[in-house]
């Protein structure tokens, strides 16, 4: 059995399917050998590993051609056969030529041990973590991707049923961030908002999910999720492309550190529902970003719901 890491995903049931493959993914690209078991690919169209032919002798000299065997044949039985060609026989530029062969052959044989011994890798992790009651599936299978094959077909979920759990799964990491740690809750909606790129499902494309991310936070973010409100909606008024919600999520997760480290920040975040400005430890008046003493989110030139009539 190959050797695998202690935390290597075991394909127990379709809802590992897909990380499980792409974990496989992953190793069989990083050996190169990801064209020879490609479960995608039909198997009409799969690459096929060939170890390469030894050069022999007949590749410089070629056999007496047909033409030349019927002749001798009419010729009798006192014809005497032309004698196979040896290396002794062989002109110096035979010998030259059978010699470039041989290291050409050197060379690809190299390559293709390289490229069969990591193909039995993979071929050996797919074995190692398959689960035991799909082991029975792939009991006769020796190829990687006959295997492969043979479990997408027995036990990969269906298309719309992958597409319909990443949107749930997208929908429902938007939701209980007060109810959880912040930086779980982050590395969740990172994952499914990943999946859900993979997949182009609806709830990620264009700046949908900015502003999903966005209001997400403001529950314990309101001056972050204000801010970047504002920003955004700026820069559409002005036809410029806004920041990507990767870049968002960033600037939040270090807006947060910096709040957790102590060192404050321009927004007024609440760290699990408390607000560092209600604390009674810091009754200093901070500026905002306009330069009066006031909170971001007391702005009236950044937040126009809040600016006074006239």
């Amino acid at each position: 059995m190959a050797s695998t890491s202690t935390k290597a995903l075991v394909l127990n049931g379709p809802k590992d399917w897909f990380d499980w493959l792409d974990g496989l993914r992953d190793l069989a690209r990083s050996r190169r050998v990801w064209d020879l078991v490609d479960p995608e690919v039909e198997p009409d169209a799969i690459y096929e590993l060939i170890e390469p032919e030894i050069p022999t002798i007949d590749d410089v000299v070629p056999p007496a051609a047909p033409v030349a065997a019927a002749a001798a044949a009419a010729a009798g039985p006192a014809a005497v056969p032309a004698p196979r060609p040896t290396f002794a026989t062989l002109t110096e530029a035979q010998r030259t030529t059978f010699g470039l062969l041989q290291k050409q052959y050197a060379i690809q044989y190299a390559q293709w041990q390289a490229r069969d011994s990591a193909l039995q890798h993979v071929n050996d992790v797919i074995k190692a973590t398959t689960g035991q009651h799909y082991q029975a599936y792939i009991a006769g299978v020796w190829t990687a991707y006959d295997r492969l094959r043979e479990l997408r077909t027995r036990v990969a979920p269906v298309d719309m049923n992958r597409l319909n759990n990443a949107r749930r799964a997208y929908r429902a990491s938007l939701r209980d961030l007060k109810r959880t740690a912040w930086e779980t809750w982050l590395h969740t909606w990172e994952k499914t908002f990943k999946e859900g790129e993979r997949l182009n499902i609806p709830d990620v494309q264009g700046d949908l999910p900015v502003d999903d991310f966005l209001d997400a936070v403001s529950v314990i973010s309101t001056g972050f999720s204000q801010f970047w409100h504002f920003t955004c909606n700026s820069k559409r008024n002005a036809n410029e492309a806004i920041p990507s919600v990767r870049d968002i999520a960033k600037e939040w997760r270090d807006h947060m550190r910096s709040q957790r480290q102590g060192r404050g920040g321009i927004f007024d975040t609440t760290l699990q529902g408390q607000k560092p400005e209600d604390s009674a430890e810091d009754p200093r008046q901070k500026k905002c970003l306009c330069g009066d003493p006031h909170r971001f989110s007391q702005c009236p030139h950044i937040i126009p719901s809040i600016r006074p009539d006239g």
